[in-house]
């Protein structure tokens, strides 16, 4: 804890562009964020990393300033915000991030979208205070944010009125965005790409943690990256039909962008990007009246009750012939699991997925395995094979690569373990191993435990890392969705199919 805030650092971001990941990771690595009890849901399932104080005092100013968080035709007035009105406000900002800093375990850290559309606020709040600030800008592509934050929005469309279409979310991005352009103070401020994140998260985060002034804790931020990870969220099919606004919001990213890597973005250059959006700067004298009336629309809708985003929608179910205990049958027939435990080697079956990485970069992270062995020559949703995904991933990681073994061509589950255990006899002998696990999707364990054994020496003991993660089908909540429901099903099948195919046994 800080016994005087004399300096706050501040994650600037549009929603859905991969803040929550970074804060998460900072918070891990010594950063505070106060205490507070984090929401999750299936929007961010790892959750918002969202001070509920800070949070909750921006929706109020916006509502002060008719305005709120998805309103797209708001631009602040710098001077309005600034001057005599808003003093009590500002005093008051002040006041709630010495509360918060009283409760924060280290280097207070600050991570609300609504700071970047109310900038000007905070940062003549922070130079009356006398509170110096350094500050993580951190970019995506809007084209990708108008696909995620469109998704967010098709599940939940009374959560999010006037986003629910691709160009509005550009045409937000690109008010931010400027809105942050011209708002920086000093040169104090760190400019992050989404790419630059998901493709070497840890170099990212140990950058943004030495911009900041921090002595990153390495190994808490390893495991959480481990975790909470996950590559197939790296990128988003950018949206189409993004109009004039996707055009003028796709103009700032490439001037912000042209240069790769976490760099410092100077107030100058900041300020240079700004006025070279001449066609931005035109149509803002006209968007009082589009902010106005996205306002009556929010005005339509109820407020939030608790959570900042919603809960899923309820969908009927599709297994009312599956009693309880037909559920829990299935449930420990498939989803076999043992506890963390040194072993040999860990055997990861790839998908598009890395997530199935995770348990196996746990345990080599805990000294518990030294070898990890990467299976799959299926495609990735980047184009890339599974295996070179995973194996990019580990190295990121800390894996070092004489730690893999590579399998290159397994597309299937009978493939990985033929394929693989043949390397191991060959790069390791099987005579130096005496347990391996198995890590694979949770519902998948049963299957690959049952063709593993085929393949592996009987001395040899299995033991299942299956990999807890938000997106995978989990032992408890399969049955709670159709898709969840067929997915399982579906596996029980191939589960016959390998039996009569005499897949299970060796003769």
């Amino acid at each position: 804890m800080l016994a005087n805030l004399t300096e706050v650092k501040l994650v600037l971001a549009m929603h859905r562009s991969g803040s929550s990941l970074l804060t998460g990771a900072l918070q891990a690595a010594g950063a505070g964020l106060g205490q507070f009890e984090d929401s999750r849901n299936w929007a961010n399932p790892s959750g918002y990393f969202e001070n509920p104080v800070i949070r909750d005092f921006g929706d109020a100013l916006l509502a002060r300033l008719n305005a709120s968080w998805d309103n797209w035709g708001f631009r602040p007035d710098a001077a309005e915000l600034a001057g005599p009105a808003f003093s009590d406000l500002r005093h008051r900002a002040v006041d709630l991030l010495h509360e918060v800093n009283t409760t924060a375990d280290g280097p207070l850290l600050i991570k609300d979208p609504r700071i970047a559309q109310i900038l000007p606020f905070w940062e003549q709040a922070l130079s009356e205070a006398g509170i110096a600030r350094r500050r993580l800008l951190l970019v995506r592509d809007p084209a990708e944010v108008a696909t995620s934050q469109c998704a967010r929005a098709a599940r939940a469309p009374k959560w999010h009125p006037c986003l629910r279409h691709p160009e509005p979310v550009c045409a937000l991005w690109a008010q931010t965005m400027h809105t942050v352009l011209t708002s920086l103070g000093d040169d104090a401020t760190l400019l992050i790409l989404h790419d630059d994140l998901y493709r070497a998260p840890r170099d990212t985060a140990l950058a943004a943690a030495q911009f900041l002034g921090m002595d990153p804790k390495i190994e808490a931020l390893d495991a959480f990256l481990a975790t909470q990870f996950s590559a197939d969220l790296r990128r988003s099919q950018p949206a189409s039909g993004l109009g004039m606004w996707g055009k003028l919001a796709r103009q700032i990213f490439h001037d912000l962008a042209q240069i790769s890597g976490p760099r410092i973005l100077t107030r100058n250059e900041a300020q240079d990007i700004a006025r070279r959006q001449v066609e931005l700067v035109g149509i803002q004298p006209c968007l009082p009246a589009v902010q106005q009336s996205l306002a009556a629309v929010r005005d339509q809708v109820p407020p939030p009750v608790a959570q900042p985003a919603p809960a899923p929608p309820q969908q009927k179910s599709t297994n009312g012939t599956l009693r309880a205990a037909t559920r829990d049958a299935i449930s420990r027939f498939l989803f076999v699991q043992d506890k963390p435990e040194h072993v040999d080697l860990a055997f990861v079956l790839g998908s598009p997925a890395v997530n199935s990485l995770f348990p196996a970069l746990a345990l080599f992270q805990a000294n518990l395995i030294k070898h990890i062995l990467i299976s799959g020559g299926g495609p990735t949703s980047g184009g890339i094979p599974e295996w070179m995904l995973y194996r990019d991933h580990a190295v990121d990681a800390g894996v070092p690569p004489k730690a893999l073994l590579l399998e290159k061509y397994g597309r299937n589950t009978l493939e990985n373990f033929a394929f693989g255990a043949t390397l191991v006899e060959r790069e390791i002998g099987w005579t130096t191993l005496s347990s391996i696990g198995i890590c694979a999707k949770p519902f998948h364990m049963q299957r690959a435990l049952m063709t593993a054994r085929r393949f592996i020496p009987a001395h040899v003991r299995l033991l299942a890392f299956p990999a807890e993660h938000p997106d995978n089908l989990s032992r408890t909540s399969w049955a709670d969705t159709p898709a969840g429901t067929k997915r399982v099903l579906q596996e029980l099948g191939k589960i016959s199919k390998y039996a009569l195919q005499g897949d299970f046994d060796a003769d």
